[in-house]
């Protein structure tokens, strides 16, 4: 698979396909890459640096043609100005071309009435030319930390981790640690990345440093209204539509190019009616062969769980809590949270769900999670009063020790032995090639089953792009962690609350706390969206689990291993238009030469721009004098006859030099050969 991140160094932890290749992203034109080992790069940005600056003067020199050829005219003009065709015909680059302007502005500055008007354009325009392509050589350096940063990751190990032909003991030796590793990761990357007040500049192990997503504070409630707290006051979060190539990194033709929509709903559920506290109970365990002591504990009826209990209840916890005012030596008080999921799947509640929940709750066109919260003993500082975090009684005085601040403090403990929050998670893939409103272009929103099952929908039956498609939600969206395993992975640590809870005292929580905690939960989850595209292409980082990756097995699955980008150069498009731009400056003069004289056009002022050149104006100078017998008076190089002496300097007058024709005297003119050759020219071809 093809993934993009953002570092360089980065890819030192990934195989790199070397050469070149197409970033899809950018089209089929400006996506040509080139990526290099970093020795082999550093080479290139050196030869880059020079390649701009003799880009540079070939551009100066097309620059110099349009405007000698712009100013040209057949009336007569004064010294000024020929000067000034004659600078643009024959500087050499820009640098010259400034020099020479700024002292032919200097010395026409008494001798002429507008000779800054006429030169000081000029100017301007040379030296900002210059400062541009200065500019541009000294940036070239930083090519590799451009806007095109991308490398094609390229591994045998491309794959998913199945786990089928692994026992259950190897499955908790090798596989969870390898998911807990990987969610941990996550909420590593969605701490740093995903919270608003993080500079993302280290955010760079993806394409993208973080994925965007909109999120609505004044949701309604995602089940039977009477199930939910708040009528108006809940949370909503949508992706949009994400794209595989620009957001995930997998580099895909527009025409197997796809989307994909997440959205996250949820709200805090009441407990009144569905619950039931027990007392607490001491009971003969046979297996044991000795009594045990039950504490009191609390049930929550949501739907029967058939693999947990033999009742009807959804989740149970312990009832009472231990007064913060006599706890001494022990531990210090964390979150406890819980989770119970339902997978819908072709409209009805799948049966490997963890519940069957009740009538009011069901959304079997999507993933539903009940989520538990039980805060323990932990202290409140202050009443809270978020719907899920509740706590408004009173602990009673407590004794803090805290160096210079110990003293006497008052807590406030938790409402509930287990406060509930629901949510309803929806998928969705479109198909941009398809007209806006079509209904072959997006699946419904639906479960990440029933995603999986209709993501063909959206393209024709058979066709290639379906197979690609089939494959990429396999690859992609079903590897992921769920909303529950991340819960379950980290646990409290998942929370945001965890942030400000200290030794078992919970810093004052605002009342959208839990709204926060979902924000954070999302991010986690599209933190793992992204890595999962890089982990899919890179292969398992766990080498026991190389040998449980479902390799590819034809010609489509192994190109759709090299489909993952990571951040590295792309100079290739600084060579293809430089390129253009040096060979343009060698055609351009010759082309029009030719279409003028074919179609008759403005031959003066191709000829003045032929005969500025310096060695034409030399040609003037001498046939001025009668000396020499000229050919190829239109061309870039004038010649003589052979053997013909020129004009020799005039030195007069010091101060002012001038050419002045060389005297024959008798003996050379009897010493002419029969083409006018001189004995000194015929010792001179000896």
């Amino acid at each position: 698979m093809e993934a993009n991140t953002e570092s360089n160094s980065v890819t030192s932890h990934y195989e790199i396909f070397t050469g070149i290749w197409t970033n899809w992203s950018r089209g089929p034109v400006f996506g040509r890459t080139l990526t290099l080992p970093r020795r082999n790069g550093d080479l290139l940005i050196a030869f880059i640096a020079l390649f701009v600056t003799i880009v540079g003067t070939s551009f100066w020199r097309i620059l110099c043609f349009a405007l000698h050829s712009l100013f040209s005219t057949d009336k007569t003009r004064d010294g000024i100005y020929h000067q000034r065709q004659a600078i643009l015909r024959n500087s050499a680059n820009g640098a010259s071309g400034l020099v020479r302007f700024i002292q032919a502005m200097w010395a026409w500055r008494r001798r002429d009435s507008k000779p800054y008007r006429r030169i000081v354009p000029l100017i301007t325009s040379t030296a900002l030319f210059l400062c541009a392509f200065g500019v541009a050589s000294g940036f070239s350096s930083r090519v590799s930390t451009g806007i095109g940063n991308e490398v094609l990751i390229q591994t045998p190990d491309f794959g998913i981790a199945t786990g089928e032909s692994l026992t259950y003991p190897q499955v908790l030796k090798i596989l969870y640690p390898q998911n807990s590793r990987d969610v941990i990761s996550s909420a590593t990357y969605a701490q740093r990345c995903y919270t608003n007040d993080t500079n993302t500049a280290s955010c760079n192990d993806y394409i993208k440093p973080r994925l965007d997503f909109q999120v609505w504070h004044n949701a309604s409630c995602p089940f039977g209204p009477e199930m939910c707290k708040l009528v108006d006051e809940n949370i909503f979060i949508d992706t949009g539509l994400l794209d595989f190539n620009n957001d995930f990194g997998v580099n895909l033709p527009p025409k197997r190019r796809f989307q994909y929509r997440h959205t996250t709903h949820c709200a805090p559920i009441v407990t009144e009616g569905y619950k039931q506290e027990f007392p607490e109970t001491s009971t003969w365990w046979s297996r044991t062969g000795r009594n045990w002591t039950k504490p009191a504990y609390t049930l929550y009826y949501y739907g029967q769980a058939p693999f947990e209990n033999t009742t009807n209840a959804t989740y149970e916890y312990v009832t009472n809590v231990s007064d913060l005012t006599v706890k001494y030596n022990t531990a210090p008080a964390f979150y406890n949270i819980g989770t119970r999921q339902v997978y819908g799947v072709n409209g009805t509640i799948h049966p490997q769900s963890a519940f069957a929940p009740i009538p009011s709750l069901q959304r079997a066109d999507a993933d539903m999670v009940l989520i538990f919260l039980s805060a323990n003993e932990i202290g409140y500082t202050a009443a809270v009063a978020d719907p899920w975090y509740s706590a408004n009684n009173l602990f009673g005085t407590t004794w803090v020790y805290g160096g210079n601040n110990t003293g006497e403090s008052q807590f406030y403990y938790r409402d509930e032995p287990a406060s509930v929050l629901g949510c309803v998670m929806q998928q969705q893939i479109c198909n941009p090639r398809e007209e806006a409103g079509s209904r072959r272009r997006c699946t419904p929103l639906s479960s990440n089953l029933d995603l999986q099952a209709n993501a063909a929908s959206v393209v024709q039956q058979g066709a290639d792009e379906a197979w690609w498609l089939r494959r990429l939600v396999e690859l992609l969206l079903a590897k992921p962690p769920a909303l529950w395993d991340i819960i379950n992975t980290i646990g409290s640590q998942s929370l945001s609350s965890s942030f400000t809870l200290y030794n078992g005292v919970q810093a004052p929580l605002p009342p959208d706390q839990w709204q926060r905690d979902v924000e954070r939960w999302h991010s986690i989850m599209m933190a793992s969206l992204q890595g999962s595209a890089v982990a899919v292409a890179e292969g398992p980082s766990a080498p026991e689990l190389r040998a449980e990756y479902r390799r590819p097995v034809d010609e489509r699955e192994r190109a759709l291993c090299r489909r993952q980008q990571l951040l590295c150069f792309r100079p290739l498009f600084i060579f293809a238009a430089g390129g253009l731009v040096i060979v343009a400056s060698w055609v351009l003069e010759p082309f029009v030469a030719y279409v003028q004289r074919r179609c008759k056009l403005d031959s003066y002022a191709r000829l003045e721009w032929c005969t500025n050149e310096t060695l034409q104006l030399q040609r003037l100078a001498h046939e001025e004098l009668g000396m020499g017998t000229w050919s190829k008076c239109d061309g870039d190089v004038p010649v003589t006859e052979k053997g013909e002496r020129l004009a020799m300097l005039d030195l007069a007058d010091s101060k002012h030099p001038k050419l002045k024709a060389r005297p024959v005297g008798w003996e050379e003119i009897t010493a002419q050969g029969p083409v006018g050759r001189t004995q000194e020219a015929k010792e001179d071809d000896r």
